[in-house]
């Protein structure tokens, strides 16, 4: 039963970046007024980029407890981790 948690982590990390590529596909996909993907659409992309990366980290960290600490296992935590780097980078620069 550990040997899921890692591959479930990293595959939730690759679809947490695939969320933020579709973010940025939709906030770079022209004028505001003619995107299809207006801003509630953009945010329940990205916080669901964020939700999915926690979930990653969770299931990563517990990968870790069970099975030990491998190279795998730490790939499969940094990379929904990095998602929720960036997610706080991009908080803390929009309020300053």
């Amino acid at each position: 039963m550990t040997k899921f948690f890692p591959p479930l982590s990293f595959l939730a990390g690759a679809a947490a970046w695939v969320l933020v590529a579709m973010t940025a596909m939709h906030l770079l996909s022209g004028n505001f007024a003619e995107r299809e993907c207006q801003t509630a659409c953009v945010q329940g992309i990205f916080y669901g980029a964020v939700a999915t990366a926690i979930i990653g980290v969770i299931l990563g960290f517990i990968g870790i407890i069970k099975s030990g600490l491998t190279f795998f296992n730490t790939i499969a935590v940094l990379a929904p981790l990095s998602v929720i780097g960036l997610a706080g980078f991009l908080f803390l620069a929009g309020n300053m």
